[in-house]
């Protein structure tokens, strides 16, 4: 994939904790889970 390849090493290595927020679990059904 070309996007992939003009990662710079800093990009990289961003820990995936400070993009991304947790969310709690409330439910699982027939299509998947479900969180809020």
């Amino acid at each position: 994939m070309i996007v992939a390849s003009h990662l710079t090493q800093q990009q990289a290595k961003v820990d995936p904790e400070e993009i991304f927020e947790r969310h709690d679990h409330i439910g699982r059904g027939s299509f998947g889970e479900v969180y809020k």
